[in-house]
């Protein structure tokens, strides 16, 4: 690897490419940078790389929020899962820290219980009520669980059982 600088005009191609989700060996050939001077660990060009990759991720979840606030169910499904999974963890200290083996091992599995979650909720909540395909996550379980709770009732008038009452929070 030489010690020649990467120009600012090369830094701002870099970026931009990366914006465009290129990966870092195309991007070397695109702006006709020696591969090893980009991927070789060329802090500016592995900054400006990172840069335009996030810059255009900002971009979209923009999207996705302001489509999210004007209604559209998937674009609030997907915008949950997106905070659901970036949220921050309870500050921790030590070997609990998120930074470490363990705490990374359990921040992906959260990631994957809630990935898991999600999946269960399409495959057996959203076909229940396939006119309604723009419920967010929240207002599809609230109607499953109303659902359930009007099925329940129904049953138990049917066959003379008591209803049961609506159990309070012990303190």
């Amino acid at each position: 690897m030489t010690d020649e600088k990467i120009s600012d005009e090369t830094l701002a191609e870099i970026e931009e490419n990366a914006m465009l989700q290129f990966k870092p060996d195309d991007i070397a050939l695109i702006v006709e940078i020696d591969k090893a001077k980009f991927l070789g660990g060329d802090p500016a060009a592995t900054r400006a790389y990172n840069r335009g990759r996030l810059l255009a991720e900002a971009e979209v979840r923009k999207s996705i929020r302001d489509s999210a606030k004007t209604g559209s169910g998937p674009a609030q499904k997907h915008f949950m899962q997106l905070a659901d999974r970036n949220k921050l963890l309870p500050t921790t200290t030590g070997s609990e820290s998120p930074q470490n083996g363990e705490g990374q091992k359990a921040v992906r599995q959260i990631d994957a219980n809630a990935a898991d979650l999600y999946a269960a909720i399409d495959e057996t909540l959203a076909p229940l009520f396939p006119d309604d395909e723009e419920l967010s996550y929240p207002d599809l379980i609230r109607k499953a669980a109303k659902s359930i709770q009007l099925s329940v009732i129904s049953n138990q008038k049917k066959t003379g059982q008591k209803t049961a009452k609506k159990k309070t929070p012990k303190k």
